[in-house]
């Protein structure tokens, strides 16, 4: 289809999958990103890839392109939590609205995989007024024969959002509702691994960082991992120069990387990389155009707007 690039990160998220499959001196591998750079896609396609429902993405969404398809069937339960959208009221409502937020999900993990937990004898779990509680799933995965993948997204949005006043608060709820239990179930060897992911450091207001609330917090449950060379969050400025060569030509291709090269951008290791959504607007505004066109998808398939498909791959 003329004018359409398809970018796969696919094998570089495949690779760091294992990232997720053990556990960091019994902790998750945490990683910090700015906004942009695909955490959020990542955890969906780690989801589809850990899962023991899904076996393979769609083939209507990535052809037959060898790289895209993931290695082996998943095997795990997994539990993604949303931090932003637990903590979508940090107001006068904040406790309320937590308990709330976390029993939808413990409700929608049991619905999605009752056949797995042999749920036949506990109806009350799928009641919608069931207050279900962390613990309760626990005590179903030692009879279901799976293990547990964690996976945290925006961990500490509810602080970069804190004033002074409710900092103390919110930390008090993350501890409650998703530190303590998490912990305890790392403890015992339930959760066989996982990924929590957010903002970096520098981003957190200053009463946030000059009390280390968000690396106190979650170091109990999570490795900072983010320094080390991942490759699958943004692009490396090789990956800008393969993409802006493959579209524009070499000339002006290498027009396009020397801007790129003063984009914002975030150091892993001994790599530089941009985030996704900066590349692709600077791509579509240096090509003429006044509104970027791309589209994030997932390994399952999912995408933000329409997913028109491409009739080729480019892999970088």
């Amino acid at each position: 289809m003329p004018g359409i690039v398809w970018v796969n990160k696919i094998p570089f998220i495949t690779a760091l999958c294992p990232v997720l499959s053990r556990r960091w001196e019994d902790r998750l591998a945490l990683m910090r990103r700015p906004s942009g750079f695909g955490k959020t896609t990542f955890l969906s396609t780690s989801e589809f890839l850990h899962e023991s429902a899904n076996e393979r993405p769609a083939a209507h969404v990535f052809g037959d392109h060898p790289s895209s398809l993931p290695p082996v069937r998943g095997d795990r339960l997994v539990l993604r939590v949303d931090v932003q959208e637990v903590f979508y009221d940090t107001g006068e409502n904040m406790r309320r609205s937590v308990n709330e937020y976390m029993n939808m999900i413990y409700h929608d993990f049991f619905v999605r995989y009752a056949e797995e937990l042999d749920l036949s004898d506990t109806a009350h779990l799928f009641h919608p007024t069931s207050r279900l509680t962390f613990d309760e799933l626990v005590l179903l995965l030692p009879r279901s024969g799976h293990k547990l993948i964690i996976l945290i997204d925006n961990f500490n949005w509810p602080l970069l959002t804190s004033t002074p006043e409710n900092c103390v608060e919110i930390s008090s709820f993350l501890r409650d509702c998703i530190i303590d239990p998490f912990r305890s179930a790392l403890d015992d060897g339930y959760v066989v691994g996982g990924a929590i992911v957010g903002q970096p450091l520098e981003e957190e207001p200053t009463w946030v960082r000059s009390a280390l609330l968000s690396q106190s917090l979650f170091d109990q449950i999570g490795c900072d991992i983010s320094d080390e060379e991942q490759g699958a969050f943004g692009f490396t400025l090789s990956e800008v120069q393969a993409l802006a060569t493959e579209v524009l030509g070499e000339s002006e291709g290498m027009k396009f990387v020397d801007e790129m090269k003063d984009a914002p951008n975030y150091c892993s290791g001994n790599n530089v990389e941009y985030s996704m959504r900066n590349t692709f607007e600077r791509f579509s505004s240096f090509m003429g155009q006044k509104r970027p066109s791309y589209e994030w998808v997932d390994c399952g398939g999912n995408v933000r707007g329409r997913l028109v498909p491409p009739e080729e791959i480019f892999s970088i």
